[in-house]
């Protein structure tokens, strides 16, 4: 099957001869037109999707509320994992700049002596294990650029609280210190 080109003196009606563009336009194969036209709207989602997904987890304008909501709702039920934090990238999603590197030097030292690390449980339960069944968070959510925030969970039948101090960095809220019932995450690298 051959492609021809259609002369420009037989325009369909609703593109008017006039017009320069669609003159042009039809006078191309009719296949280079639909696939320009299809890799066009292609990229233009394309386009859009990565505007919406420039940062992973991190929304412009991002409710401290929202922000707490995507990070307890993976301690949800029994056995579950949590949020992970096995790489730098995972730990500066979370915290602030000088809490990720406070942590990330802690692993350094760890890893190069054989020890293990300050923090051997999950910072934001402050346990190893837990069996969390619903969470309450406790937030200004009309707050600019720095809160405080309580997160109460049942964790094995057991109401606890952990206080969150929140600071809006770049848009995105981060973790500036947890503080446990008995500790606080940077009493921890303290001691």
């Amino acid at each position: 099957m051959t492609i021809q080109e259609r002369p420009v003196s037989t325009l369909p009606d609703s593109h008017p001869a006039g017009s320069a563009n669609s003159a042009r336009l039809w006078h191309l194969p009719r296949k280079i037109v639909y696939q320009a036209a299809i890799l066009l709207t292609l990229l233009s989602t394309t386009l859009a999707g990565l505007s919406l997904t420039a940062m992973p987890g991190a929304a412009a304008d991002q409710s401290p509320r929202a922000f707490l909501q995507g990070i307890y709702k993976h301690y949800i039920g029994k056995s579950t994992p949590g949020v992970v934090l096995d790489s730098d990238a995972d730990i500066k999603r979370y915290f602030t700049s000088d809490m990720a590197s406070i942590i990330l030097a802690d692993e350094a030292k760890a890893a190069q002596t054989g020890d293990i690390p300050t923090l051997d449980g999950d910072p934001f339960v402050g346990h190893q294990d837990w069996s969390i069944s619903t969470f309450q968070i406790d937030v200004d959510n009309k707050a600019m650029d720095q809160t405080i925030a309580k997160v109460s969970f049942k964790n094995d039948g057991k109401l606890e609280t952990v206080t969150l101090d929140l600071v809006k960095v770049d848009g995105t809220w981060k973790i500036d210190d947890i503080h446990w019932p008995e500790d606080s995450l940077r009493s921890i690298y303290r001691q």
